[in-house]
């Protein structure tokens, strides 16, 4: 026994230092745990993973009765990640990204608007591409 030290804080010590360290699949656990609350709280905010092309900028998006005078150029499935990390994203961004891809591929197909002709389901929507341009 060492001298200066009480019995009883030798059995605490010797108590403690029993206890079982952090092994690797705590870490990991704790680690996955973390990189998801940060990401849950990060994500859902203002970023936008989705960017309008220079084409894409006059690509209006309208209503079916806004293009009965124009061509239609075919049609177009998008679709984007609507959870991340088992998380939900907001409704609202989802659809705001398939817009701006649909007006992405609407200008690759020679188009200046899209008309969305399904609801949004499981991050997917699909858009009629339309050429509203006089001839």
């Amino acid at each position: 026994m060492r001298a200066g030290l009480p019995c009883h804080v030798l059995q605490q010590r010797l108590r403690l230092s029993a206890q079982p360290s952090l092994t690797p699949e705590k870490a990991s656990a704790m680690l996955r745990i973390l990189i998801i609350s940060i990401l849950a709280l990060a994500l859902p905010g203002g970023c936008s993973w989705v960017k309008v092309s220079p084409e894409a900028k006059s690509v209006e998006t309208v209503e079916a009765a806004e293009v009965e005078d124009c061509r239609k150029l075919g049609q177009s499935r998008v679709s984007v990640r609507d959870r991340v990390a088992a998380i939900q994203r907001s409704p609202g961004k989802v659809q705001e990204e398939l817009e701006r891809l649909a007006r992405n591929e609407a200008a690759r197909l020679g188009g200046n608007r899209i008309v969305a002709v399904a609801p949004v389901s499981g991050g997917a929507r699909t858009y009629a591409v339309y050429d509203c341009r006089p001839d």
